[in-house]
């Protein structure tokens, strides 16, 4: 029974929510790529993750590493270009725990610098190498240059260093107490992280205090730890904008879907009823659903936003190609003042297809194919009735 009346009513179904699926999912990229929804999300997103502190936000996006991540003029051109929608769309999570942390001031960079000169140091001196104590007090010097030393905790930070420095040029004769200044320093890094982070939280980002907080007590201290942690939040806020974005497009694709149903007037109902009654419509519709599946047989009519506008082009020329009862031609305005109700409800079957989208539909289409394909046509059963 592969070539039933059932089976064809069945493929020119598929068939037909396999391409509205796509006008529709086409369609609403468009939308989406031209008021810039994504990036919007992430605006609104950050504003949450920050706990509503507005003057983070905006620095945050005014920081040259994300303002380098903006799209080009030449391409967001055409597109609504307001400060909510003209940033980028996705942030690395390594990026922004980078961009934080400079906001924050955070001496990461400068603690880390310390950390490895004081590591390379201690390991000269122990093999009896002292060639090269000379460029890393130097180093060290610089590196304590370049912290902040306007809090309690940075100029504490300061005078360790400088006192470790007093000690390497005495490393050939004095090795001991060098070993253990660089030693007592390492250990005391932590806290120098610590401290300042919390201070710094105080004056830049006082409505994450407690939040950062936590974040720096469960890194214990270690600065790579910290930027890890401030990842792991950062992508848990990202999987909470994630879901509202999807629950808001696909309230718009399903009222989307509506609309076009009823501006092409996709009435499933009657479209049923048609095939049900015209052998020939129903027997072309199904040819035309399985040669789609022959020309496209690895994977569905995918939708992405630099061609959005080519597939909303193709699905509505191939829904125009068949002659199932589409549009608002013939008797289809005579016929909705009559049964409104009824053609409503097909707009609306319609609709909720289109919410399970392309690939879920082009997925049953090549199942029910395969079903057709095993069969002779109505033709080949007619010769072969002749020839008995």
């Amino acid at each position: 029974m592969g070539d039933s009346p059932l089976i064809e009513i069945a493929l020119g179904l598929l068939f037909l929510f396999t391409l509205f699926s796509v006008l529709v999912s086409a369609a609403n990229e468009a939308i989406v790529g031209f008021f810039k929804s994504r990036s919007a999300s992430l605006w609104d997103g950050l504003l949450t993750l920050f706990n509503n502190d507005d003057n983070l936000r905006t620095k945050f996006f005014e920081h040259p590493l994300i303002k380098s991540l903006e799209p080009p003029k030449s391409i967001s051109g055409w597109r609504l270009d307001t400060p909510r929608r003209n940033i980028p769309s996705y942030i690395e999570p390594r990026t922004f725990a980078i961009v934080l942390l400079d906001l924050l001031k955070n001496p990461r960079g400068v603690l880390e610098g310390v950390e490895r000169e004081l590591t390379q140091t201690l390991a000269a001196i122990r093999t009896g190498d002292t060639s090269g104590l000379g460029r890393a007090e130097a180093q060290l010097r610089m590196l304590a240059g370049q912290v902040d030393a306007t809090t309690d905790s940075g100029k504490q930070l300061v005078v360790d260093i400088h006192n470790v420095c007093a000690l390497v040029s005495t490393a050939s004769t004095n090795a001991a107490a060098v070993i253990a200044a660089a030693n007592g320093l390492l250990a005391r890094l932590p806290a120098h992280q610590r401290t300042a982070l919390e201070e710094s939280i105080k004056t830049a980002a006082p409505k994450l205090e407690g939040t950062l907080k936590t974040l720096a007590d469960n890194a214990a201290g270690s600065i790579e730890a910290l930027r890890e942690e401030i990842e792991s939040w950062f992508r848990q806020g990202m999987a909470s904008v994630s879901g509202w974005y999807k629950r808001w497009t696909q309230a718009v694709q399903f009222g989307l879907a509506l609309l076009l149903a009823a501006s092409v007037n996709v009435d499933v109902i009657r479209i049923t009823e048609a095939m049900q009654a015209d052998a020939q419509l129903r027997h072309a519709t199904a040819t035309q659903a399985v040669d789609m599946v022959r020309n496209q047989p690895l994977a569905p009519p995918n939708v992405s936003p630099a061609d959005s506008e080519a597939r909303y082009r193709d699905a509505l020329a191939k829904l125009n190609a068949t002659t199932l009862p589409m549009g608002w031609q013939g008797d289809s305005v005579e016929y909705f003042h009559q049964h409104p109700l009824l053609v409503a409800f097909g707009w609306l079957i319609a609709g909720v297809a289109a919410s399970f989208g392309a690939p879920f539909w082009f997925d049953l289409l090549k199942n029910v194919a395969n079903l057709r394909g095993s069969e002779p046509n109505p033709e080949e059963r007619k010769s072969k009735t002749r020839q008995t």
